[in-house]
């Protein structure tokens, strides 16, 4: 049984299956065959990425740089367990990977940072990888920070020379099973603005099994990467004062075009996103991203007062061309608004997907009041692997005190899936989710495969009609 009947400003429906640790583990695990190191350079991957340690003549140089002080500490405050991942957190830049621009992170208490929530085991394989999505393996095996008590980590980011960076360290982090007097790695991932991703190892006590992990990275749907060392039987790698560049190779695509007004006439100082790369137009409204890949990737167009423009385009190599028009938004709803559904006209809401408006005629059989609801579906189960949005066709001035209440009624698979509400305050340009008074079900995601907080039946079923609030953020 799987349903959801929902009124909402911006809702996020997924219907993921999630890839959860086992309840009992074993420290012996069938990692993949076992892979000599022989060389300090390798790549390029399918994409371009190539990588050189700092054991090569030309290869990077170690320098720590040491956030312990400043930097914004996780492993406590948000407990990264054993076998556990904890996020999102802000990249504070839009960090290129593999053509994508990334501004939110996690952390996989297995030694890794990935870009989306899936959950990944202590099991490390060579990548890619084929599962899951866009990762780095800084040091990917079975280990254990244990909330903070045998590991902590840390991030920030900072300008560095003439790149800003993001640093996340991983500090006197500790194998599985973690103890007071169980062996110890210090390392950081930094992510650079032009691509460069640099992994440092300070130190590694001696004790720690170097035979079993993996180093490397993946792209977004698991084809395409690269593996520094998988399972080196020599146990050589990695070593203390070690440094590992991910080098990305040089962009060969430009957008360019022309940022016009619904109606006549053009816009200046629109934002352009399109990849890993963004700018604003100038006054005629024209405007040039440099420094792109080739592929297909979201392209977004905003200024406010507009309705963005949210879609994809593929970017060919060489010089590309994309106009784009913006249509004024709709005047914002002001004041106190409530809606039964029952009145008809322009419809409030427009839903993707499996969303439905009308009279539900499957479980629960029958809206809150009246007859009218907007379901997933109206007559049955949602389909697997969705991922719909409900979303408001016109914006509301949020006044200070103000909040958006409806009734829902829920029954999901498992576990499995689950439910989030999301604001913009840019046209729909960029979204941020929001949280409830109580907050979610499912806070930080764990039974979702992709990590966000949700309201999720996970021990449970709601199968009531339950009012819930969101106050307002000022």
């Amino acid at each position: 049984m799987k349903h959801l009947l929902i009124l909402i400003l911006a809702l996020s429906l997924m219907g993921l299956t999630p890839c959860l640790a086992d309840a009992s583990k074993s420290i012996v695990e069938d990692n993949g065959p076992s892979i000599n190191w022989e060389r300090n350079t390798g790549g390029p991957d399918t994409f371009g990425y190539t990588f050189i340690d700092s054991d090569e003549i030309g290869g990077p140089t170690y320098s720590w740089i040491d956030i312990t002080a400043t930097g914004t500490e996780i492993a406590v405050s948000d407990e990264l367990g054993d076998d556990d991942r904890t996020g999102p957190y802000p990249t504070g830049i839009l960090f290129p990977f593999y053509g994508f621009g990334e501004e939110l992170f996690w952390v996989q208490s297995n030694g890794m940072i990935s870009f989306n929530g899936i959950l990944y085991s202590g099991s490390n394989q060579a990548l890619p990888y084929g599962f899951g999505g866009p990762l780095i393996a800084w040091f990917w095996d079975d280990l254990d920070p244990g909330d903070g008590s045998w590991g902590s980590v840390y991030y920030e980011t900072r300008t560095i020379a003439t790149h800003d960076v993001c640093i996340i360290t991983f500090d006197d982090y500790a194998e599985y099973p973690g103890g007071p007097t169980q062996d110890r790695i210090t390392a950081q991932v930094l992510l650079y603005d032009d691509g460069l991703i640099r992994i440092q190892y300070q130190s590694i006590d001696a004790g720690f099994d170097r035979t079993s992990c993996t180093i490397g990275m993946q792209n977004h749907d698991g084809s395409d990467g690269l593996t520094y060392v998988h399972n080196d039987a020599t146990g050589e790698y990695p070593n203390n004062l070690l440094v590992v560049d991910f080098v990305p190779p040089d962009p060969t695509s430009t957008l360019s075009g022309i940022v016009y007004q619904s109606g006549g006439g053009t816009i200046a100082n629109a934002n352009v996103r399109v990849g890993c790369g963004q700018t604003t137009s100038d006054a005629a409204g024209n405007y040039t991203i440099n420094g792109v890949y080739p592929g297909t990737y979201p392209y977004i167009v905003w200024k406010t007062g507009y309705d963005a423009i949210n879609t994809v385009t593929t970017l060919a190599i060489g010089g590309n061309t994309l106009n784009a028009t913006l249509s004024f938004s709709p005047t914002p709803i002001t004041g106190a608004f409530t809606d039964n559904f029952e009145g008809g006209g322009i419809p409030l809401f427009a839903g993707s997907g499996e969303w439905e408006f009308g009279t539900p005629t499957f479980d629960p059989n029958g809206a809150h009041s009246g007859s009218n609801a907007w379901s997933t579906d109206l007559d049955g189960d949602y389909e697997n692997n969705q991922d719909d949005w409900l979303k408001s066709q016109k914006g509301f001035n949020v006044q200070i005190g103000s909040s958006l209440k409806y009734y829902h009624w829920y029954d999901y698979d498992g576990g499995s899936d689950g439910y989030n509400v999301w604001v913009s305050t840019d046209g729909g340009a960029l979204w941020t989710i929001i949280y409830p008074t109580g907050g979610y079900d499912d806070p930080d995601g764990f039974y979702t495969a992709n990590g966000y907080p949700c309201f999720n039946n996970w021990g449970s079923h709601e199968r009531m009609w339950v009012e819930v609030e969101f106050p307002d953020r000022k």
